[in-house]
């Protein structure tokens, strides 16, 4: 799925439909190049990956490069404060078990 729209309501009322006509289809579903900005650039991203956690959809976030932009941009690098979130959202993601696998990004487990 790709979809700017990151409001953690609109996700959850949106998603279930995506992922039973991905699984009814055989398709893998990833909802990718979603990003945030602003003040609350890393309270968005928690919230919208908490979204997609517990619906069991894997995702990937717009871009990590170096430099970031801060809350000026939607980039993402490790001396901001929306990396731990990434970091520990990508963790959660792993841990959880979905419908949807991606051996060839997650090394095969």
């Amino acid at each position: 799925i790709h979809d700017y729209d990151i409001d953690p309501t609109y996700v959850a009322n949106n998603i279930d439909s995506v992922k039973s006509l991905s699984l009814s289809s055989g398709k893998r579903l990833l909802y990718e190049e979603f990003g945030a900005l602003g003040g609350s650039k890393q309270s968005q991203i928690q919230a919208v990956t908490n979204t997609l956690i517990s619906t069991g959809v894997p995702w990937m976030y717009w871009e990590i490069m170096k430099p970031g932009m801060g809350s000026s941009d939607y980039e993402v690098w490790t001396d901001e404060a929306s990396w731990s979130t990434l970091k520990s959202q990508s963790i959660a993601t792993r841990a959880h078990v979905g419908e949807f696998g991606w051996p060839e990004i997650d090394g095969g487990s």
